[in-house]
């Protein structure tokens, strides 16, 4: 869902510059409040998931995964409220007329950052929670002695994760 709301508000804001770019700065306020309402929706399932997780939160310190999921998530979530911020101003500068066709760079610098906020996420997603399906793995370690692996590896630790890739 997070994904779909930061992608949807970026073609939103897409769509708001290119309609200032037609002379249309009515309809690139409409696009920009699209893009406001993504970003609220973004907004509004992270807080429902950290409240979710409060009880991790609480333990963070003894949690390496839960201590970087806060600390990634929740820096990229202050970049999407900063974002919601500079789409607010845009929108009250795009109502009030300070943008035209030909003059409109503030909007798409406002656009390149939430295109950054966007593109962050998308890397962030798969990399915090392909770990965590890695943490999860790990929780009850397959000892090498059972896998008969420690002969050939010489000897490894028992409490050593083995991720297998099932096919």
């Amino acid at each position: 869902v997070n994904t779909v709301l930061l992608i949807s508000g970026s073609w939103c804001v897409a769509r708001a510059v290119q309609a200032m770019r037609a002379s249309a700065p009515r309809t690139a306020g409409h696009w920009l409040l699209g893009a406001q309402l993504c970003g609220g929706g973004f907004v509004a399932v992270k807080l429902a998931e950290y409240t979710d997780k409060a009880q991790a939160w609480a333990d963070m310190g003894e949690n390496t995964f839960y201590m970087l999921y806060f600390m990634l998530t929740g820096f990229h979530f202050l970049h999407v409220v900063v974002g919601m911020l500079a789409l607010a101003y845009l929108w009250l500068r795009t109502r009030q007329g300070a943008y035209t066709h030909y003059n409109c760079h503030a909007l798409e610098t406002g656009a390149a950052f939430w295109h950054m906020v966007d593109l962050l996420w998308i890397v962030l997603f798969p990399l915090v929670f392909e770990t965590l399906i890695m943490t999860m793995a790990c929780l009850t370690p397959i000892t090498l002695d059972r896998l008969r692996i420690s002969q050939l590896a010489g000897g490894l630790p028992e409490k050593t994760c083995v991720f297998v890739k099932v096919l």
